[in-house]
């Protein structure tokens, strides 16, 4: 019984990490493309 328990409880912190590690990849990619637009924008003056 407290095999299985930890057992879940692993698998749990397995998938935490996961989705922590996809949270900050997307929030690398989305401020990748804000810094490409916004040097687009005044460099350039884009409109759209």
């Amino acid at each position: 019984m407290r095999l299985k328990i930890h057992i879940y409880f692993s698998s749990l912190l397995e998938l935490s990490i996961h989705i922590q590690k996809f949270g900050q990849l997307s929030y690398e990619m989305w401020r990748a493309i804000r810094l490409v637009v916004d040097v687009g924008i005044h460099e350039f003056s884009w409109t759209h």
